[in-house]
């Protein structure tokens, strides 16, 4: 047995790892464990925010560690060792490193549940039965027919709530699924947080693609090539809850009013990166506790569009609070709030400027530590240019990334460049 303790100021280093899910970024940061100096509320292009839970570190006295092992290896490449799953939150692991440092991985979206008073490992992967598919473990459990008719229906349950749905003159189509649980060594990469399932042809040129990822679950409308007027009608069965629109938006409401799922933004997206908010989002009732959503993507749009199109709607718990967000604004859309886009774009010019925000939480337990440098990958499109710089500023001010638009709620920033980098073709990764 392994004696613990809370660590002391001689702990050489901590290493805090916020890792993207979606891949737009990771930023890596590391910090010194010299618990001397109190953390800058604002570093680069983020800003630190209040976090509820006070924790505090474990150590290992037990395991000898021979650092002088270490001495030439960059800190961010040293192995991860051990979890300490006591300091578990929704979105956090702690992990001992092999040289007796500790990284903290915060991730953009849940990777925990709350099960009996114990944080336990999200596993989204599928579990099949004689007529379905299941995810393992999460707080929510859904269920896929292994065969899409237009009587069979996709089902969602959460503690006393549920959704039922389906697609109205679906085709007949059977599953095709992928467990996206490739073996990586290194334990701060999860490896079952995410699965999808495929149903190809479910109306004429329209695949349609669900992805569990951590809180969410993506509906991919994949469009192989323009048809007139296109139209996607499905019906909604729910127990527990009410649909209600909002504007252009659907949300499923408890008895009490508050909001336990919700759609995120529609849009969609061409095989050219070329995007488009021009959705129609209408809802009606048509009996107790059912209701048909219609989607109708602009038509226009369409015509002009380069195919494959995906077409984006995702379910998504609104309470769930998120640890790295991003969003972008845009000069020539200068009204327009980009926080649910696939894409964040950056750079342009001649009135169509486009700026990338980012902000994200740091655990309290990080309150008294040092940042000595700061590592921001970010991943590049296919159709970037070539040869290109990006500059990164600190924020002065906060910022709302669920409104801020070019015209209201920007933050206001320093004029100094933090860190730049200049790329001229190659690898898609764009790192500070």
């Amino acid at each position: 047995m392994f004696k613990k303790k809370a660590v002391n100021d001689k702990q050489i280093l901590i290493f805090v790892r916020l890792i993207d899910a979606s891949k737009k970024f990771l930023v890596f940061l590391a910090l010194l464990g010299q618990l001397v100096s109190i953390l800058p509320q604002k570093t680069i292009q983020a800003q630190a925010i209040t976090h509820e839970k006070v924790e505090y570190i474990e150590e290992y006295d037990d395991i000898k560690v021979n650092r002088d092992m270490f001495a030439n290896i960059e800190k961010s490449d040293i192995a991860v060792d051990i979890e300490i799953e006591s300091m578990r939150s929704l979105n956090e692991k702690v992990f001992r490193k092999l040289d007796g440092s500790y990284e903290v991985s915060i991730y953009p979206d849940v990777v925990h549940y709350l099960e009996n008073g114990q944080y336990k490992d999200i596993d989204n992967t599928f579990v099949e039965t004689t007529k379905e598919l299941k995810n393992k473990s999460n707080a929510f459990d859904i269920k896929f027919p292994k065969t899409l008719t237009s009587n069979e229906t996709i089902k969602l349950s959460q503690d006393d709530y549920k959704i039922n749905w389906k697609l109205i003159n679906s085709q007949t189509s059977v599953f095709k699924t992928s467990n996206e649980s490739n073996k990586n060594s290194n334990k701060s990469v999860l490896s079952k947080t995410s699965s999808s399932i495929l149903y190809e042809n479910v109306l004429p040129n329209t695949d349609i693609e669900y992805v569990l990822s951590g809180s969410k679950i993506k509906e991919n409308i994949y469009l192989k090539s323009y048809s007139e007027n296109m139209k996607f009608v499905f019906e909604y069965d729910v127990s527990n809850l009410t649909l209600v629109q909002e504007n252009n938006n659907i949300v499923f409401k408890n008895s009490q009013g508050e909001i336990v799922f919700s759609f995120s933004g529609l849009y969609m997206i061409d095989a050219e990166y070329n995007t488009s908010e021009n959705i129609i989002l209408s809802s009606k009732q048509v009996s107790k506790d059912v209701y048909e959503v219609t989607v109708i993507p602009d038509d226009e749009w369409l015509k002009t569009a380069i195919y494959p199109v995906l077409i984006d709607p995702t379910i998504v718990n609104p309470t769930i609070p998120m640890s790295l967000v991003d969003t972008y604004v845009l000069q020539s859309s200068s009204s327009s709030n980009y926080y649910d886009s696939y894409l964040m774009s950056i750079g342009g010019g001649y009135g169509s400027e486009a700026r990338g925000l980012i902000k994200f939480n740091l655990p309290t337990l990080l309150s008294n530590q040092v940042i000595t440098y700061a590592h921001v990958e970010f991943k590049k499109t296919n159709h970037t240019q070539n040869t290109f710089q990006i500059n990164i500023f600190k924020n002065t001010s906060d910022f709302n990334e669920k409104s801020v638009t070019w015209d209201t709620g920007r933050p206001s920033f320093s004029d100094e460049v933090v860190d730049y980098f200049s790329y001229h073709t190659g690898s898609p990764r764009v790192i500070f």
